[in-house]
Parts: C-alpha cells; structure tokens; sequence
C-alpha cells in the first residue's frame, strides 16, 4: 500500500486520478503542479527502501500497510526538492566523470534492500546528495551536529552497497529559505561533509532496521514512534505544541486517523 491520493480542501479524500480529472481545480492549484507532487511510488512486497528504514519503524510499517493521503500544499518542497535533482542532473549527464542515479538491490536475509544515489564523482572519488533544508540547521549541519536527520547513516548506506571504494561523502544543502540577512551564517548552497561509518557497523544499522521493521507483523501493541522523531515543538502560529513530522511528513499522522499515537497525543494536548 502506499500514498494514493491528496486531501481536497472541499472533497476531502480523493485518489490522484480523481483530482487529476477534476474540472474545478477547487483546491486552486493547476494541475502540473498536482502532478508533480503526487507520489507515484507503488511498495513492493519484501523490497525496502533505504529512505524507508531509516524512518522510526512504527511510522515505516503504517506506510507501508494501509492506503494514504497527503496535502497538496504541504509537497511544495518535496517537488522543489525533486526540481533542485533535476536541474543538477540536466549539467551532468553526458560527462564521463560523472555517474548519476546509481542503484542497488541487495537480498539481506529474507528481503531485499534497494536504494539510489544522486552523484558519484569519479575523478574525486566522492559522493554527493542533493538536499533541501532550512536555514535553521545549517549552523548544526556545518558543525557536524546530524540531529533530527539522517543524512550520515544514508550516505553511508549508500557508499558500503554501490561504491565501497569511494572516500568522501558530501551533502549539498540548498537552504530554501536563505536570504541576506542569513549571510554571516551560511551562503545559499553548503557542501556538507559527512563522515564515514566502518563498513561493520553499517551493515548491522541495516539488519537492525530490517528487523525492527519486518517483525513488527508479530508485536502488539505496535511499538511507539521515539518522542525525538516527532520533531515536538511550540508553534508561534498556532500558540500550542506541535509535533511537525506526524503532522506534516507521515503517511499516518495528520489527519489521517491511521496512527493512535498521533491521534491520542493530539486529543490529550
């Protein structure tokens, strides 16, 4: 199962291909954009992704087990994000000191593991992502302070299965939101450096997520999401505690009602 349609501001849920043969557009986006935000992903049976494992293994097996559906207007920077991948790929593509969108599927244990990096850089032996953020990690991420992302275990993922020979992993942070008065912090693009796992270590992180992911069919009740994960804070706006990912950036939470611990949490604030 997977994300199969948007939160219409008038309709509530409607799969993609409903909004996309919607005449009325009452939501007011046009419909390239709508498209482009949708997630087009299908899950497939015993594949795991490596962006998926990474994610808090309550929140990876609600995705991965029921039918969701997101907010158009909260994708703004995940299709950004896709449009910053494809401009860098457009400059390239076609020069031999590059390789781009290197994959891999590799069988660990019962299951496979399946993952792509953005960049690899031959002549520099490195490896570079793609990435947009804030400006408020960036003094974080510069100091090497990776809290609250996932960058390092990623990279190194990436590096032990596609590209073991590689000696630098690099982050390129775009920081949306940048403007002058940011200058003395950070310039509008960062090359991040991310340090490098002993090969050991990260094929154990990947057992260990696999596991927690793949016997959880077996645990009742389903084990909770770590409070540190929830990315739990005050909201000026809103003038209440928010927990932004389970809002904003899983499958589950917002309003969706799939996961209780969101919903309960919400019901006690």
């Amino acid at each position: 199962m997977s994300e199969i349609g948007f939160i219409c501001p008038e309709l509530g849920n409607v799969t993609y291909a409903a909004c996309f043969n919607c005449d009325h557009e009452m939501c007011g986006l046009p419909l390239p954009y709508r498209m482009a935000a949708s997630n087009d992903r299908e899950t497939e049976e015993e594949v795991y992704h490596v962006t998926e494992i990474l994610k808090p293994a309550r929140q990876a097996y609600l995705e991965r087990h029921n039918d969701y559906y997101s907010d158009p207007f909260k994708k703004v920077w995940a299709t950004f994000g896709t449009a910053w991948h494809s401009i860098l790929e457009k400059y390239a593509e076609g020069n031999k000191r590059f390789l781009q969108e290197v994959g891999f599927k590799a069988l660990i244990g019962d299951v496979y593991l399946s993952g792509r990096c953005d960049l690899i850089d031959l002549k520099r032996k490195s490896m570079l992502d793609w990435k947009t953020t804030s400006v408020f990690k960036a003094t974080e991420l510069m100091n090497g302070d990776f809290a609250g992302t996932y960058w390092v275990e990623q990279q190194n993922i990436y590096r032990v299965f596609i590209a073991p020979w590689v000696e630098k992993l690099k982050v390129v942070a775009l920081f949306r939101d940048w403007g002058p008065r940011h200058a003395e912090k950070c310039r509008p693009v960062e090359v991040i450096n991310i340090p490098i796992m002993k090969e050991d270590d990260v094929i154990q992180l990947v057992i260990d997520r696999l596991t927690d992911i793949t016997i959880i069919d077996n645990v009742l009740p389903l084990p909770l999401c770590p409070v540190a994960d929830c990315w739990e804070g005050w909201d000026k706006k809103e003038n209440r505690k928010v927990r932004r990912k389970c809002r904003d950036y899983c499958g589950a939470g917002g309003d969706s009602g799939i996961c209780t611990q969101y919903s309960e949490w919400m019901e006690d604030e």
